[in-house]
């Protein structure tokens, strides 16, 4: 048989597996996440399992929500971000907040009677806000930041009945550093060239002083609803 007449059968069959696997009805879930993310988070998700047997990814969306108690080192947030510590004291209410937005290009790794374990890759958004209230100096102030980045990690998944999973979800997610804004007028910018900075403080002294997201591990717990 000739190398043309070879590819003609691979092609097909690649097709034909193609679209039966499309005619099959794909697997919808929604699930809920929490867990450690950057602090305490709870994360609300969409996927599709199933795609195609010739194409075996599935796809996830979810929206995160993150606290933080302790966003960072207050004192030195203070100097970086407002003024040299002249007034009030350092009895500091402190908090922070992550908003997340990620998306996960699956694949299975292993797949044996009720567990799977799929390799995940995807993009990653985040828009964090520390808030820090200085006692007695009657200042207040939010360094805010918003981080693209990338993450990847495992899944691992239990089937407790045809409709319920629970499992494990484990990664790291790394955020390109982005323009840190506080006060209202101070901006340090990754590039070195800030704008309105204080003293000599530089885009690295005020990534040092707030825990915003940067290498970011994660452990989460999950339950699932197949629809």
């Amino acid at each position: 048989m000739k190398k043309i007449e070879y590819l003609v059968l691979v092609f097909a069959f690649i097709f034909t597996d193609f679209v039966y696997g499309a005619s099959q009805s794909p697997q919808y879930q929604v699930y809920l996440n929490s867990g450690y993310f950057n602090g305490f988070s709870i994360l609300l998700g969409f996927g599709i399992n199933n795609i195609s047997p010739a194409l075996p990814i599935g796809v996830e969306a979810d929206l995160g929500y993150t606290h933080q108690s302790d966003p960072g080192r207050a004192v030195e947030a203070r100097k970086v971000f407002i003024n040299d510590g002249t007034a009030g004291n350092n009895n500091v209410k402190e908090s922070a907040t992550m908003y997340s937005i990620n998306v996960d290009f699956k694949y299975p790794l292993y797949k044996r009677s009720n567990i799977i374990v799929d390799l995940y890759v995807g993009p990653r958004y985040a828009d964090y806000s520390a808030q820090f209230e200085y006692s007695g100096g009657n200042e207040q102030f939010a360094p805010t930041s918003k981080n693209w980045g990338l993450g990847t990690g495992l899944k691992t998944s239990f089937e407790i009945t045809r409709k319920m999973d629970i499992g494990f979800n484990t990664g790291i997610d790394y955020f390109f550093p982005s323009t840190i804004s506080g006060h209202g007028q101070f901006y340090y910018n990754p590039s070195g060239v800030d704008d309105n900075p204080r003293n000599n403080y530089t885009y690295a002294d005020a990534d040092n002083v707030i825990d915003q997201p940067a290498i970011t591990p994660k452990f989460l717990f999950f339950i699932g609803y197949k629809l």
